[in-house]
């Protein structure tokens, strides 16, 4: 399972620099401050609701369970972003 863990983390921070390139670029000057801490904020509540969540799975659905979710849930997610980004 370390390895397994090894390899998610080893996307981290190049996802990181990417999601912070895109917000300079996206974002005009005056409005980065607010934005780099709104991403701040959704990345620390991500990783808090998602460690709580894990932790109940583990304790009610077993460890399958959820490792199953934590790779399924990523993958929705940018398959629902992907859809919604067409149809706007």
């Amino acid at each position: 399972i370390s390895l397994w863990l090894g390899a998610a983390g080893f996307f981290l921070a190049p996802q990181t620099a990417l999601f912070i390139s895109l917000l300079q670029r996206l974002l005009p000057a005056d409005r980065q401050a607010e934005g780099f801490a709104l991403f701040n904020a959704g990345w620390a509540l991500g990783i808090g609701v998602g460690s709580a969540v894990a932790a109940v799975l583990l304790d009610t659905a077993g460890s399958q369970v959820a490792m199953l979710l934590s790779g399924a849930v990523p993958v929705a997610m940018a398959l629902a972003g992907r859809l919604s980004r067409h149809t706007r």
